[in-house]
């Protein structure tokens, strides 16, 4: 999947309403989402930037702090390898 926006200078990277950090050569933390979101939330398996491949490996702590009306979340693919503290709290 083709991202949406990518700041170099914050290693961050938005799609679709996620947003992402860049933690090594080929990784991604998702980080949230925006606040206005609601019902179903999918987490892809990897992102496209300039052509590299990022693969998300982890839901940081608090991902989805104060997003009351978010459903449900999927997270696509087997690459993630961790869930940060209180993500879904």
């Amino acid at each position: 999947m083709e991202v949406s926006k990518y700041d170099s200078k914050e290693s961050t990277v938005s799609y679709s309403t996620g947003k992402y950090l860049v933690t090594g050569s080929n990784t991604v933390r998702y980080t949230g989402t925006d606040s206005d979101v609601s019902g179903a939330v999918t987490i892809p398996s990897s992102l496209t930037v300039d052509g590299q491949v990022y693969y998300v490996t982890e839901i940081a702590s608090y991902a989805f702090s104060g997003c009351s009306d978010i459903k449900s979340v999927t997270v696509k693919g087997n690459s993630l390898q961790s869930i940060g503290e209180y993500a879904f709290f």
